[in-house]
């Protein structure tokens, strides 16, 4: 799945005039998992393009922007997303 998101947002970086951002998503129950991935998504990804690929989470799935994908993110915080 990891290796799957980099190759998307690869493909969008290189012909990022193209094509809308990807909003990629990795839901997972466990926060540990959540924080491991997203690390070494961050990792992979800066290897092989140059983007910053992290910021802030808003309160509300309705304030999510491109600059928030790919979200990296557990069940739980979907249901407290989905409460607000």
């Amino acid at each position: 799945m990891l290796h799957k998101m980099l190759w998307v947002e690869k493909a969008y970086q290189m012909d990022a005039a193209h094509a809308g951002k990807p909003r990629q998503v990795f839901v997972t129950q466990s926060h540990v998992l959540a924080k491991k991935v997203e690390n070494l998504f961050q990792t992979y990804l800066a290897s092989i393009v140059s983007c910053p690929t992290t910021s802030d989470k808003p309160e509300r799935f309705s304030e999510l922007e491109d600059m928030h994908f790919p979200l990296f993110i557990t069940v739980d915080e979907v249901r407290l997303f989905s409460s607000r």
